[in-house]
């Protein structure tokens, strides 16, 4: 008896969380704008509106590619954080190499 009880309210969980897990989002997260994925300008021009990406700007601008990111190409950009850790792992590479752990790395 315990069994079948322990069955029905099982079956009754998983229908009332099935039901309330299908309601829409209507992605209205910033005050009332409807987000879009186009924006009017290049990609270069959004990484360096942004904050987020300062880092790897720096990054564009010292390796001379700003036509190449604003291509017609798929750019997958890190963040400030994604920036400094590489930076970080090639100042390591670059210790290890040199021998020396002082060098100056930009």
């Amino acid at each position: 008896m315990k069994i079948k009880y322990l069955y029905g309210i099982g079956i009754a969980l998983l229908a009332l969380i099935t039901v309330s897990s299908c309601q829409k989002d209507d992605y209205i997260n910033d005050g009332g704008k409807i987000l879009s994925g186009r924006v009017n300008m290049t990609t270069y021009d959004y990484l360096k509106s942004n904050k987020k990406f300062d880092s790897l700007v720096k990054i564009i601008d010292q390796a001379g590619m700003k036509d190449e990111i604003n291509g017609n190409i798929t750019f997958f950009a890190t963040t400030n954080y994604g920036a400094a850790d590489y930076v970080s792992a090639k100042k390591q590479e670059k210790i290890t190499q040199v021998g020396d752990e002082n060098i100056k790395f930009s």
